[in-house]
């Protein structure tokens, strides 16, 4: 992987070139270099870490959340926000490599919900590029989440250094966020008027 997404750790992904059929599938050999996955300059690889906080933060809360991913899922935020913040030293590339295969680990156990539904639909609907989307789109769905799963969210802060309090989580996201150099939709080229069709699109996955 050239990536922090994740991808290759869980069943979810493309299939290879030249299989048409898709199915659930898992990689058997992954190769996970450190300098390769976090290889990528800012601040496109702080918007691939965000995209791996999006599958730690999914796993604290989906209906097959369990506790050897919760454990997987807030190790992987500590370092993420560790690794976003120095991504060009050698322990930076170490944490966003490491960060990136446990959230993804994570994910791969619980599956998603409503932080991925809704970024695969704007990317599809929209054309917005992946990552940045993510980075986007996670602040928002913390705070969302504060009423929801406080008792996650509390833990998704304290992992990220503020107080065990649920109102923090989404702060905390959101600053890390800002290393990925996008703030909104509409610099993404969104405009308003697509909402009412990415949410009837959402509103029917599971």
């Amino acid at each position: 992987p050239t990536t922090l997404s994740g991808a290759e750790m869980t069943r979810f992904h493309r299939m290879p070139e030249g299989i048409e059929k898709y199915g659930l599938v898992r990689a058997s050999l992954v190769i996970a270099e450190p300098r390769l996955m976090a290889s990528q300059p800012m601040p496109a690889v702080a918007a691939s870490a965000m995209n791996a906080l999006g599958h730690a933060v999914e796993a604290l809360y989906t209906p097959y959340s369990n506790p050897v991913a919760k454990a997987a899922a807030l190790r992987a935020a500590q370092l993420l926000s560790s690794g976003v913040r120095a991504p060009a030293s050698e322990k930076g590339r170490h944490d966003l490599a490491l960060g990136s295969i446990l959230a993804a680990y994570a994910l791969g156990s619980t599956g998603f919900a409503i932080h991925h539904a809704l970024c695969q639909t704007i990317v599809r609907e929209t054309g917005t590029p992946h990552a940045e989307t993510n980075a986007v789109i996670l602040p928002h769905v913390v705070r969302m989440m504060e009423l929801r799963a406080p008792a996650q969210m509390a833990l998704l802060a304290a992992a990220l250094g503020a107080e065990r309090d649920p109102k923090q989580a989404a702060d905390r996201v959101a600053a890390l966020a800002s290393f990925s150099g996008v703030r909104g939709l509409s610099e993404l080229g969104v405009d308003r008027n697509s909402f009412p069709g990415i949410v009837a699109v959402v509103m029917n996955r599971p």
